[in-house]
């Protein structure tokens, strides 16, 4: 019965993010946004996949971005469900559809965040964020993943403050030569060159 009720109040929370004037409210509201990053990854894989996406759905509207990115933990939550998985106990190595789904969502948060000018100093000094986006950006067996990775990429490029961490990043520069130089996925070498 809990479960089902958290889901259901997850459900309806994804729903209202969806709407732009309540998603605004929404993310205002500083003890939801927490209140998300307090629970995420504590849950069963549905609710956590429900968290992940109110996330995403909150971070579309750019009046949302500064007071989200201000929510302890947040950025780090989104980084977390993009970083690779290692091996589960079990043998498996816990690329599940319900893990590649949070990846997802979590990409697409960190897009629509590094579109705000006004914080991309404060991601790309985020702990293993540039890492972790260089990496997803040569997964090239999840096509949409990597485009949103790339196009965070390319975001917090557009900050000349940035060039130097990107540049420290292990991997972020010559990944990105790579993909130029890769004619398999137009967009990507696109976005890479750029």
């Amino acid at each position: 019965v809990f479960v089902g009720s958290r889901l259901c109040a997850l459900k309806m929370m994804l729903h209202l993010s969806k709407n732009k004037d309540v998603s605004v409210q929404l993310a205002k509201t500083e003890c939801i946004p927490a209140a998300l990053v307090q629970i995420a990854n504590k849950m069963e894989v549905a609710a956590n996949i429900l968290c992940i996406a109110i996330m995403t759905n909150l971070t579309r509207h750019p009046d949302n971005s500064v007071g989200l990115c201000r929510i302890d933990g947040l950025v780090s939550v989104l980084v977390s469900h993009i970083m690779p998985v290692a091996s589960n106990n079990d043998g498996s190595n816990g690329d599940t559809a319900d893990n590649q789904e949070c990846a997802k969502c979590a990409l697409y948060a960190l897009q629509n965040l590094s579109c705000t000018g006004s914080i991309r100093q404060e991601l790309a000094n985020t702990p293993n964020l540039l890492a972790a986006l260089t990496k997803n950006a040569f997964k090239t067996q999840h096509p949409e993943q990597q485009l949103s990775a790339l196009h965070s990429l390319k975001n917090l490029s557009d900050d000349p403050f940035n060039l130097v961490t990107m540049t420290n990043t292990p991997g972020c520069t010559a990944t990105l030569l790579a993909l130029a130089n890769d004619g398999t996925n137009a967009m990507a070498q696109y976005l890479a060159c750029d």
